[in-house]
């Protein structure tokens, strides 16, 4: 059960109780449901990239298409780097 599962990670059962208790994690979820189904999320994971979504788990190559199709359409060209965007910047 949960409360197991609260006390194996050494959470405070005492705090941990009262937070259940108050109701707050429904409706924390209930919240977070409600903006899910708002953006269109019909399950998880599922990935935003500039407004496009990439749902269920998926291969690095899908994400790299959409990211790229994107810079290319905002008239990035992914060929040349800026220096701006290197890692050791």
């Amino acid at each position: 059960d949960l409360r197991t599962v609260a006390r194996d990670a050494g959470l405070d059962l005492a705090r941990f109780d009262a937070c259940l208790a108050s109701g707050t994690p429904g409706r924390d979820v209930a919240d977070d449901l409600r903006a899910g189904d708002a953006a269109g999320v019909s399950g998880t994971p599922t990935v935003f990239i500039n407004g496009i979504a990439v749902v269920g788990a998926q291969p690095f190559e899908v994400y790299e298409r959409v990211v790229l199709d994107e810079l290319r359409l905002g008239g990035v060209d992914h060929g040349t780097q800026d220096e701006s965007h290197t890692a050791a910047h």
